[in-house]
């Protein structure tokens, strides 16, 4: 959620120091308030919107007082958090939004003339979607660096040349140098490919369309009618052996050297 949140506001929810505070083992001094201190209101909203996806048409019929309640009382503390952002963006100069200076989504979101009740409405999707998953990323990481501890050696070797060590600091931290440390990347794509956040993917069409069931045309064609729902198996993709060589079920980040992301190539992630 801090990072969901860092990204959204440009400034994180401080949810892991408010935890600290509540469990008593820091003291309320050094609490910054925290987007989540009354987090039980994201856990709620969270978990109506897993059962009503579950649900896709019925979704309706999972409802009650608890979720409208959770929701409406988001709305408040999401909108409060988004006109401070647009309050610090208005004072910033116009050299530091040029160069592109501490910018979040609100920011970009506001550039496009999104209006506030659109930014809020956003947010909630993105703060909800977003609660669990840096975690789960993070634990799966480190769940398979712990099994194959040969990966992990050459993935501390590339952080260490990369970014030193406490006493020997050769390059900035930043989005840049993270980005640039490639066996890192690697290592996070290949857990993300094989413990997705999102299994399934469904979408409904907003009009008659023609797909691809191929990699192209010539591999055949299945027409969607305008309302259909198309469910994605980002699961089952991830770990196609046609795609991805027989070793499609093995964590090996070494597999995304010189491929790129993205469904407009071979290996759709």
């Amino acid at each position: 959620m801090d990072t969901a949140t860092q990204f959204l506001f440009g400034m994180s929810a401080e949810t892991q120091t408010a935890a600290l505070v509540r469990a008593g083992k820091i003291p309320v001094e050094s609490h910054a308030k925290s987007l989540l201190d009354g987090d039980n209101n994201f856990l709620e909203a969270g978990s109506y919107v897993g059962h009503r996806i579950k649900l896709s048409n019925m979704y309706w019929v999972y409802d009650g007082f608890a979720f409208r309640r959770a929701c409406r009382e988001l709305y408040v503390i999401v909108d409060a958090y988004i006109t401070e952002m647009r309050r610090r963006s208005a004072v910033r100069t116009e050299v530091e939004k040029e160069g592109g200076m501490h910018s979040n989504m609100i920011e970009e979101m506001s550039a496009q003339g999104a209006s506030q009740r659109d930014m809020v409405e956003q947010t909630m999707h993105l703060l909800v979607a977003g609660m669990d998953t840096s975690a789960a990323a993070l634990g799966w990481t480190f769940s398979m660096l712990a099994a194959h501890p040969e990966k992990y050696q050459k993935l501390r070797e590339a952080v260490v040349e990369t970014f030193g060590t406490e006493t020997n600091l050769p390059a900035p931290f930043s989005r840049e140098t993270l980005k640039s440390c490639e066996y890192l990347q690697w290592a996070i794509q290949e857990t993300l490919r094989l413990f997705l956040a999102g299994p399934i993917n469904v979408r409904e069409a907003v009009g008659d369309a023609v797909l691809s069931v191929g990699r192209a045309q010539w591999e055949g064609t299945v027409a969607v009618r305008k309302g259909a729902r198309v469910q994605i198996g980002t699961y089952y993709t991830h770990r196609r052996k046609d795609l991805w060589g027989e070793d499609a079920d093995e964590y090996r980040p070494e597999r995304w050297r010189r491929r790129r992301k993205g469904w407009d190539c071979r290996y759709p992630f």
